[in-house]
């Protein structure tokens, strides 16, 4: 009645409106009169509406502005909207343009709800929703790495499900894999399992790299991989093949062209030595390494003849091959004036950190002879391993074994008359433990050494190792010395 009033304009309206009212005193009189509002125009927030939207895995969506975030958003005014993106998605990237159009595409093999929210504007004021994207799985192809695997020459190869050729792949989805063989090994044959197990044989004597290729199979999709396989070589065992000879008494035969080695054979191509097992029983024999060799028979004798070889290339020992010796009648031989003396082996004992010291008429000289008595001169030519030796012309020595050294060690002399030298003789040296009691150093006579096959091959391999005169080495298997 004062004439204050409270006015509300309806919702959203702006511009003109009014109303009447009267106006009356005390006496009944009245005057009516109009109240004009006008109400001002404010900015009002627009309403912005969540989206939803899907694709396939490992696929990019986008979406263009016609059927982007902004086609169900308003704004109350009518001015035009910009959307602004406000949170990224989580497993994916998106490209937000202003009229709402955008392209997502998910994190690869990403399946399942991904989302991001955007805000959209009038200039003014703002209003948020959120952007829903279901990425549909789909199935991917298996990964399959390369493999790679070896073997010896000559060796079958067989590898567990668990070491197999699907060890190292991987199928997304988790499922079972199967391998299936594409192409086989072009240097062996091959059986492959579904379990990725495999059994691979290399060809006989093959060393080398072999491979082959498989698909892992995930039941819908698949992919290939190889696998490769080292072969490393081995040494194959040279062969000997026996010879034989015709030789007239009386005459030295030289080995003819091409020599002992002509028939033998390496599978590995490896060059071979020539190395001699036994002697002959009825003459005289120089076997070179190269395979040429000079026997003279006995004088006087005619018959059959024969010696033993092996061939070495470097790493194994052949099988024994047998030369044969035919010796027909023919001029014959004249002994030589002077008979080259004969060095016969010896054995002594020491106690380890011992001097071993041996007098002239104990020495090497006791048991060695000359068949025409002329005094004899000791040589050394091969010392021994394991100690220190002084030998003397006249046989007396002293050898000293190394500190801590207990077993068996020798060294390899000849005698001289002056003229001819013998054949090598072998000296063994038994080294005892100090507390064992010393046996007096006597010189014994030992034709045929008592070492067992790995210490005589040791020894001997030892004392001849880089001699360049091995002219006399058929002697030491004439006195029985089987060291090598």
């Amino acid at each position: 009645a004062d004439g204050s009033f409270t006015y509300t304009p309806e919702a959203n309206y702006s511009g003109g409106d009014s109303f009447t009212y009267q106006a009356s005193d005390a006496t009944g009189a009245t005057s009516t009169a109009t109240v004009h509002i006008n109400i001002c125009p404010v900015n009002d927030a627009p309403a912005a509406a969540d989206d939803a939207y899907t694709v396939d895995e490992d696929h990019a969506l986008t979406v263009d502005a016609a059927q982007g975030v902004l086609t169900n958003d308003s704004d109350p005014d009518g001015e035009t909207l910009a959307a602004t993106l406000v949170t990224g998605p989580a497993s994916g990237t998106v490209s937000l343009a202003a009229d709402g159009s955008f392209s997502y595409t998910p994190n690869v093999n990403f399946s399942g709800t991904d989302s991001f929210v955007y805000a959209a504007g009038d200039g003014t004021a703002t209003a948020q929703a959120t952007v829903t994207i279901t990425v549909n799985p789909i199935a991917d192809a298996p990964l399959a790495a390369v493999d790679f695997y070896s073997t010896g020459e000559d060796q079958p190869l067989s590898v567990a499900a668990d070491l197999g050729v699907l060890a190292n792949d991987l199928d997304p989805q988790g499922s079972g894999l199967a391998a299936e063989l594409v192409d086989g090994p072009v240097h062996g044959t091959l059986s492959l399992a579904a379990d990725g197990s495999f059994t691979y044989t290399p060809e006989a004597n093959y060393h080398g790299t072999d491979s082959f290729t498989y698909k892992a199979k995930n039941g819908t999709e698949e992919m290939v991989a190889s696998a490769q396989i080292v072969v490393e070589p081995l040494n194959d065992r040279p062969v000997a093949a026996d010879d034989a000879f015709d030789v007239q008494g009386g005459v030295s035969q030289a080995g003819p062209t091409g020599n002992l080695l002509a028939n033998d054979s390496d599978l590995d191509g490896d060059a071979l030595e020539a190395r001699l097992v036994s002697g002959p029983a009825h003459g005289t024999l120089v076997l070179n390494a190269d395979g040429s060799f000079q026997y003279t028979p006995e004088a006087g004798f005619t018959g059959d003849d024969a010696f033993k070889y092996q061939v070495f290339d470097g790493l194994a020992h052949s099988n024994v091959a047998a030369v044969a010796m035919h010796v027909t009648g023919g001029p014959q031989n004249v002994p030589p004036a002077n008979t080259r003396p004969l060095a016969v082996n010896d054995s002594f004992s020491v106690a380890a950190g011992a001097m071993l010291n041996i007098a002239p008429g104990l020495g090497l000289l006791a048991n060695d002879s000359d068949p025409e008595g002329a005094a004899l001169i000791a040589s050394l030519f091969s010392g021994p391993l394991h100690g220190s030796l002084s030998l003397a012309a006249d046989g007396s020595f002293t050898y000293s074994p190394e500190d801590g050294f207990v077993g068996l060690d020798a060294f390899l002399y000849r005698v001289s008359d002056g003229e001819l030298s013998s054949a090598l003789a072998a000296v063994t040296l038994h080294v005892t433990p100090a507390e064992a009691p010393e046996p007096a150093p006597v010189p014994t006579p030992d034709p045929c050494l008592a070492v067992t096959d790995d210490q005589g091959h040791e020894l001997l391999d030892a004392l001849l190792d880089g001699q360049p005169d091995l002219s006399s080495v058929d002697a030491l298997f004439e006195q029985g010395i089987w060291l090598a």
